[in-house]
């Protein structure tokens, strides 16, 4: 009687596991993690059966074979594209007759279903031995490994049937053989198709090696005409034709000799001249070697031009392209006193820091123009590989010297003017760290001496390269390498020197650019105060240079259609050109709020102005804030946070408020990225008056980092912070003690209309900015006394709950 039994079963897409075979394969599908799963919860027995049409994602039972192996989940393991990996054993052929689904997994009823003896005599059954081991010895010579690691073993079986199960089980066979296998009710079938298979298992392998064997022909080929052609070079030689070859290599020798590099440089050259020399014409590498002594040729190695030294002369020039920028002048002129003194000396990088749009890279044409040197730039923005400061070594395809070695050629002197422009937008990635590291030794006077290219390999001096760099803010310059560099920052521009840039520098240009002479467009102060004013906010000049090219654009399409002859652009019609103001000129109408303070801060692109909002709400104690904050904000908010609890029950408030309210701090723009500590102050000004109820002056902006002891510490981007406070028209500033001596020695144009008051504690900060009532910036009045009245928002809630159930009730 046949055995029966219920088993998961697990439908095989061109894969067939025969009985003895240990298999492998991914659970993609989730009908076999569960049948997996099913199997595992048992005693770890699962049914497997090929499906008759491998493409098909869930099979029924028509769409399975008949027969299949009973296995052993030996082990179930995660790989690192995390999915799972069953490892099963074949144990006996089996046949399923009817298949069921249970949950997400498929079962079945199936019953044993073992081969029947092979009913032949006993010499008969030898000679079927005797061959099926001679096949097994011919497919050993065609696979190594197969002899290697089951052939003793399988020669060594007496008996015909075990041969046939132990050797079925260890023959690679296609999923199709193997089911052919499986179908096989009785031993002489089961002999004559693995015989028959094995047969042409033997004849594929073997022409296999015969295709190799052609290969290896083929290349044995290619290094024979190697052979020949060098023997054909050594016929020329000998009757002395001049090949081609030789004549390309004389001529890089006379280049090497008028070059003006070492004794170290030259010999390296004419040793890969040589070797140009011997390799037969018409190769790649003959190709690759040309470019690279073209390449390497093309070098400044210690080829200098001529420098200005005139003090003078590059004040003049610094003043002529740029306007005001007197602190950022004198520093640049120091630096290029020095090393008039002492060229000799070790040369200081200095690095402009500053918004978009401030000049950082005009000051650095202006300086090559000062000392006369020639002027090279390179943009290390997302630059990640250090082959692109060092460059590839030749043995990679498509190599090139790096962006240090190709400036150096452009510029055709070694000492020329580099700028490493945004420098900050180094790649962050870990492979960024590896071009950080090279632009150190680029950087460094004690080791650029004997700079070494990747692609070249020849010892480069950058000791009298002027390196320069740019950045927009130092947050993203590693600290090593900024280390290296003195700073040199360039603020954010008033609105007067916007106004003299754009009359002196941005006008004629867009005049020029738009082929509009002067007395064609003209424009009058008031016409640039308003464009810089209502039509532009950012640190730098570049949208109000935008500005003025559409007005020049729009102008030179009236000219050409003869609408008009000139222009005058006047304040009253610089609305025809641009449109509305974007940021027109209106009275702010802040109101004095409960948990609501504003905040300065400084940016990439210069000075802005935050709103903190609080709100606080019946909870269990929660603090939450949100707004996109950084590492370093979110750490300021909960210290922030601390400090206000503790003035808010130094000022009477109950301490189980805060286990019975939860607190909401939020900035909004919450698409933005904010961090940093300067905003502290004003974070711990919006939690206290939303704790106790008190509103905040609207016309007050703070600034100020904050510890937890309650003191105000001093914060950076000064100038931009003030610049933005008057752009929002805050009349009152709150800044810490110690920024008073920078704020002092602003220009009085800044600080005009507003009254700073310095602070040292937060104790102060709240004394000055909590009012009793809502105030409007218009001089309104409002009441917006505090909503708590002594008591929590939601003790007032609760009661206005049980009043109105009391009301309901009655």
């Amino acid at each position: 009687m046949r055995t029966r039994k219920r088993y998961p079963v697990v439908a095989m897409r061109a894969q067939v596991v025969l009985p003895g075979a240990v298999a492998r394969f991914d659970l993609s599908r989730s009908r076999t993690v569960a049948a997996v799963e099913a199997a595992m919860l048992r005693d770890g027995l699962i049914f497997l059966v090929a499906q008759k049409d491998p493409e098909e994602i869930d099979p029924g039972e028509t769409g399975i074979y008949r027969y299949g192996t009973l296995c052993q989940i030996r082990s179930l393991t995660r790989t690192s594209h995390n999915t799972r990996r069953a490892m099963l054993f074949g144990i006996r052929r089996c046949s399923v007759e009817q298949l069921v689904l249970e949950g997400e997994a498929y079962e079945a009823e199936i019953f044993n279903a073992p081969l029947r003896a092979i009913e032949k005599n006993g010499e008969e059954t030898e000679a079927m031995l005797r061959a099926l081991k001679g096949y097994l010895q011919l497919y050993a010579r065609e696979d190594k490994g197969f002899a290697e690691r089951y052939l003793p073993r399988l020669i060594s079986e007496t008996g015909l049937m075990q041969l046939l199960r132990a050797s079925s089980s260890q023959l690679p066979w296609a999923w199709g053989t193997g089911q052919r296998l499986l179908e096989c009710n009785t031993g002489e079938e089961f002999y004559e198709v693995l015989t028959g298979e094995l047969t042409r298992e033997i004849d594929v392998v073997r022409m296999r090696h015969e295709y190799e064997q052609k290969l290896r022909l083929r290349l044995d080929k290619s290094q024979r005409e190697f052979m020949l052609r060098e023997q054909l070079r050594i016929i020329q030689e000998e009757l002395g034709e001049t090949a081609e070859a030789e004549t390309d290599a004389k001529s890089y020798e006379g280049r090497i000799a008028a070059l003006t590099a070492s004794a170290e440089v030259k010999q390296s050259l004419l040793r890969e001249t040589a070797r140009l020399a011997r390799l037969p014409q018409g190769t790649q590498e003959y190709a690759l070697q040309q470019n690279y002594l073209d390449t390497v040729l093309s070098l400044p190695f210690d080829r200098s031009a001529a420098c200005k030294s005139s003090l003078r002369e590059a004040r003049r020039i610094l003043d002529r392209d740029h306007y005001g920028l007197e602190q950022v002048k004198e520093r640049i002129l120091n630096s290029l006193a020095v090393r008039q003194l002492n060229p000799e000396a070790a040369q200081e990088v200095i690095c402009l820091v500053g918004p978009p749009g401030t000049g950082k890279t005009s000051i650095a044409r202006s300086i090559a123009e000062a000392l006369g040197r020639r002027f090279a730039r390179i943009s290390l923005g997302g630059v990640q590989d250090e082959a692109e400061i060092r460059g590839h070594r030749r043995t990679y395809v498509g190599a090139m010297p790096g962006r240090v070695a190709d400036a150096l050629r452009r510029a055709a002197c070694k000492n020329p003017l580099i700028l490493l422009d945004e420098i900050d937008k180094l790649s962050k990635e870990y492979r960024g760290m590896a071009a950080t590291a090279a632009l150190l030794e680029v950087l460094d006077s004690a080791q650029n001496r004997s700079f070494r290219d990747h692609y070249a390999e020849l010892p480069m001096d950058l000791s009298q390269v002027f390196f320069l760099a740019t950045a927009n803010t130092t947050e993203g310059i590693p600290a090593p390498l900024l280390d290296r560099m003195t700073l040199v920052h360039l603020n954010s521009y008033t609105e007067t020197e916007k106004f003299h840039i754009a009359k002196r520098f941005l006008l004629p240009r867009t005049r020029r650019n738009a082929g509009l002479s002067e007395d064609r467009l003209t424009w009058t102060d008031g016409a640039l105060r308003k464009l810089i004013r209502e039509y532009t906010r950012e640190a730098g000049v570049r949208a109000a240079e935008r500005s003025l090219r559409e007005v020049a654009e729009k102008c030179a399409r009236k000219l050409l259609l003869r609408e008009a002859e000139r222009f005058e652009v006047t304040a009253a019609t610089l609305s025809d050109y641009l449109g509305k103001p974007r940021y027109p000129q209106q009275r702010m109408h802040r109101r004095a709020e409960i948990g609501l303070a504003y905040g300065l801060a400084y940016t990439a692109v210069g000075g802005v102005a935050l709103s903190v909002e609080v709100d606080v709400n019946r909870g269990r104690g929660l603090f939450r804030p949100t707004g996109q904050m950084g590492a370093v904000m979110r750490e300021s908010a909960e210290l922030a946070f601390a400090v206000a609890k503790r003035e808010a029950i130094g000022r009477g408030l109950p301490a189980a408020f805060f286990r019975e309210a939860d607190v909401h701090l939020h900035i909004p723009a919450g698409a933005v990225q904010k961090d940093g500590p300067s905003a502290g102050a004003s974070m711990a000004l919006a939690l206290l008056s939303a704790c106790i109820g008190a509103p905040v002056r609207a016309d007050l902006a703070v600034t100020g980092e904050i510890t937890l002891r309650g003191h105000i510490l001093p914060v950076g981007g000064l100038k931009e912070k003030l610049l933005a406070a008057a752009r929002e028209h805050f009349t009152e500033l709150a800044l810490p003690f110690e920024n008073r001596g920078e704020a002092e020695g602003l220009p009085p144009e800044i600080t005009a209309g507003l009254t700073i008051h310095y602070i040292k504690e937060f104790r102060e900060l709240a004394a000055l900015a909590l009012t009793g009532r809502g105030e409007e910036t218009d001089g309104e009045k409002d009441d917006n006394s505090t909503p708590f009245g002594g008591r929590c928002l939601w003790e007032k809630a609760a009661d206005c709950e049980e009043g109105e159930g009391e009301e309901e009730g009655d």
